[in-house]
């Protein structure tokens, strides 16, 4: 599993469909997300080019882990990373991931001083999938890594599992979120504040990746089966309420769902829970409770 390196993956809708060309016709701001955290873009921002949406490549590529070098003379971009060499050349349709030829429907270009790539079909050589959120206009990337297999992992398998979950930075944005969102309505009932563990926050993160790659939404897994097995088993560390969820775009939404659900809203605000943990994978949200 330490060959599986960060994956970007779906928080709302599939990114296959090409954003609409309108937006950045009409100088409308495209925004992109970083497990939740805005890309600065210093200057030209997003693009639209015959329906397809080009970003600039620093702003994103870097913050994924690429180094980012730049040939005048050759007018090529290189991106670098320990798993992928990406060559990108200006105005041609074609680019190379590790060797591999790749199509483009809309080539890289410059605009403004910068170098814009089509994201989605860059991202997508190196097993990235992106999703752009209509209403805010925005592409969200989250990063996970790995893909779980039908089987239960060795402990080494975990132990790699859990390096990664560090490497690529711990608890999301959006999952500390979760968390805060949840604090407030134990507040509003006078209950103590939940403290996040790093068990559960593991725990809750594995669980939604397993949904995510084995296609299931319910609190028994297919292979670990009753929900406390997840955390007892592979993290040490036992759970004694779950709530799941799939389908909501923000923390907000979820927590609300999730409020207005009755044996949702006795896990969050129950008094004698003292710990939780919060896991994001694609649209599947976990919470776990000790």
């Amino acid at each position: 599993m330490r060959k599986h390196i960060a994956r970007v993956i779906v928080l709302i809708l599939l990114f296959c469909v090409a954003f609409p060309q309108s937006l950045a016709e009409a100088n409308t701001r495209v925004n992109v997300t970083i497990n939740g955290r805005l890309v600065n873009f210093d200057g030209q921002g997003a693009v639209s080019v015959s329906g397809r949406t080009l970003v600039p490549i620093r702003g994103v590529f870097e913050t994924l882990g690429f180094d980012v070098s730049w040939d005048g003379t050759l007018s090529r971009v290189t991106l670098l990373r320990s798993d992928a060499v990406i060559l990108i050349t200006l105005g041609e349709s074609e680019f190379t991931t590790n060797g591999t030829l790749h199509h483009l429907d809309v080539p890289a270009q410059s605009m403004g001083g910068r170098v814009l790539l089509p994201i989605r079909a860059v991202l997508e050589s190196v097993n990235y999938s992106l999703q752009w959120d209509a209403r805010a206009n925005t592409v969200r990337i989250e990063t996970t890594f790995g893909t779980l297999p039908d089987r239960k992992l060795s402990s080494e398998e975990i132990g790699s599992w859990i390096d990664e979950y560090h490497l690529f930075g711990g608890a999301l944005e959006f999952e500390l979120e979760v968390i805060r969102l949840t604090n407030i309505e134990r507040a509003r009932v006078g209950a103590a504040p939940l403290s996040a563990n790093e068990n559960l926050m593991m725990a809750a993160r594995f669980k939604s990746q397993e949904m995510h790659n084995l296609r299931y939404f319910a609190h028994s897994s297919p292979v670990y089966g009753s929900f406390y097995n997840i955390s007892s088993e592979l993290f040490g560390y036992d759970a004694m309420g779950e709530n799941l969820a799939t389908g909501h775009r923000t923390p907000e939404e979820v927590v609300n769902a999730w409020m207005n659900s009755p044996g949702h809203r006795e896990n969050m605000l129950r008094s004698g829970f003292t710990e939780i943990g919060v896991g994001l994978v694609g649209s599947y949200w976990s919470q776990k409770f000790r």
